[in-house]
């Protein structure tokens, strides 16, 4: 069976919702850097997503790009010298309290936070 993930916001086209996307056994990161964010979905059943959180960052093109494991995810925020490095939580719970930011008061570099 498919499922078709769709951003659930009021204004679709003012939204990149799917510029990326990265999936592992139970989670789907779905990138939408125009609105600065992050769609984290959670496997609910063998064939069944649901949204956990939307992550909003204050950097430009932030989810311009993800990747993803069970328990860790970085979403690079393209051209703002920024990767966010995030550790899932308990209650599966993702957020930047743990976060570790790659780039920030460095030199810039171009590419940084691009795929």
């Amino acid at each position: 069976a498919s499922q078709v993930l769709s951003y659930s916001g009021s204004d679709p086209v003012a939204s990149s919702f799917g510029a990326s996307i990265s999936m592992s056994d139970r989670f789907i990161f779905v990138g939408d850097p125009q609105r600065r964010q992050v769609h984290v979905y959670l496997k609910d059943s063998n064939t069944s997503y649901s949204l956990l959180h939307i992550l909003t960052s204050e950097s430009r093109n932030f989810g311009s790009c993800v990747a993803n494991t069970d328990l860790y995810a970085v979403v690079g925020a393209m051209n703002m010298n920024k990767a966010f490095i995030l550790k899932v939580s308990t209650n599966d719970t993702w957020n930047f309290s743990n976060a570790h930011i790659l780039g920030e008061g460095q030199r810039p570099a171009e590419d940084l936070g691009s795929a």
